[in-house]
């Protein structure tokens, strides 16, 4: 399930980028394990269905997706998908997800629902 026959996260469906590097189409995120370890064991995650865990990766490096331009927009032109961490998919416009997560070390996030965590 890493590759979407859409295309990766340069937009193509070349199985490798052109610097040789794999063209996943997924990303997850990266917030809750380094950032809220205590937050890794998935009962610790309050409101999991509102958390996102994982979505359709563009514009993101190997911080995995963390802000709204690291998402692809793959699908009916401003359209993404997304899992939670509940488990449960949504296939979202991209401009209603929050800016941005901005946090640092716990210190909180400016997106008031913690979608990124």
């Amino acid at each position: 399930m890493a590759r979407c026959p859409v295309g990766g996260r340069d937009g193509l469906p070349n199985p490798q980028r052109a610097d040789t590097n794999p063209n996943f189409s997924y990303a997850f995120q990266s917030r809750p394990n380094e950032f809220f370890p205590a937050a890794a064991k998935l009962h610790n995650i309050a409101n999991p269905s509102t958390r996102l865990m994982q979505g359709d990766a563009g514009n993101c490096s190997g911080w995995g997706v963390w802000y709204r331009g690291s998402f692809a927009r793959r699908h009916d032109g401003n359209k993404t998908n997304i899992s939670f961490m509940d488990g449960h998919v949504e296939h979202v416009n991209v401009m209603s997800l929050p800016t941005e997560w901005n946090g640092q070390k716990g210190l909180g996030s400016t997106d008031p629902k913690h979608f990124y965590y």
